[in-house]
């Protein structure tokens, strides 16, 4: 933990209590300091990077979907629609369900209160899986988790075991899971560098034109993902946040599409 604040550090004489206290100011404040510099050179990028969403009109294709992924979620026990309306925006981008082939989701969900973020003694392992299996009608539908406990082999459901904070676990799980994925999402130790250790497997894993959804972003760590999600154009690969007036934020992105190609 030291040496991975060190670039934060004032390399200079003085009281040491003080020296930490820069350093940790330092450091939290680094990605809203870049994020300045990123606005300043390119101001019109940011314009349309976040995006809060709202439930579609009745009666139409997108409405079906999310009222249909709502129930699915709300009837197998995952908190993606009642706490957060995260089926806003999946019911938005898989607009054909039955062309989902193959998905992975990272964070089965464990109630082992020693494992960070965890789901407490409420929450039920596999929910959003099983949710996931009856939405995508065809799909086969992968899990990962760093708790081996959980896993589990079902009808059309495939689990493994995952590090996010070792690129090499990460690795070892693309290699296993061999066919590209035409949806990924991040739903499992929700900091910066598990998100990160993530995409980046991720976009070696992902279809032309799949999507990649990071979620449970919060406040803090937006101004990182506004500075990501110009990295990311830079290579030619489109991003969005998305918000829900609910607790946490969703970082979309899709090798392939266009800005204009994505949910609003």
């Amino acid at each position: 933990m030291v040496s991975a604040l060190l670039c934060h550090s004032p390399f200079s004489a003085g009281d040491v209590s003080q020296r930490h206290a820069l350093t940790l100011a330092a450091a939290g404040t680094c990605y809203t300091t870049l994020l300045q510099f990123l606005k300043a050179s390119d101001p019109a990028f940011f314009d349309d990077r976040r995006l809060q969403l709202q439930a579609s009109r009745p009666g139409g294709k997108e409405a079906h979907n999310e009222h249909k992924l709502k129930q699915l979620l709300d009837q197998y026990g995952s908190d993606k629609a009642s706490k957060h309306r995260y089926h806003l925006l999946y019911a938005r981008a898989l607009t054909n369900p039955e062309a989902v082939g193959r998905m992975l989701e990272i964070g089965i969900g464990t109630n082992n209160p020693r494992v960070v973020s965890n789901m407490s003694e409420t929450g039920t392992p596999g929910a959003s899986l099983r949710a996931w299996r009856a939405f995508l009608a065809k799909a086969t539908i992968h899990g990962a988790d760093i708790d081996r406990d959980i896993l589990f082999t079902d009808e059309r459901i495939q689990c493994h075991h995952v590090d996010q904070l070792s690129p090499e676990s990460l690795e070892q799980l693309r290699s296993q899971l061999g066919q590209p994925m035409d949806l990924i999402i991040d739903d499992g130790l929700h900091s910066i560098q598990a998100n990160l250790h993530t995409l980046q497997m991720g976009l070696r894993l992902i279809q032309p034109r799949g999507w990649i959804f990071i979620e449970d972003i919060y406040e803090p760590q937006v101004d990182f993902f506004l500075a990501l999600s110009w990295i990311l154009q830079q290579q030619g690969i489109a991003s969005r946040l998305y918000g829900f007036e609910t607790p946490g934020l969703v970082f979309a992105t899709s090798p392939g599409r266009i800005l204009a190609d994505f949910p609003s």
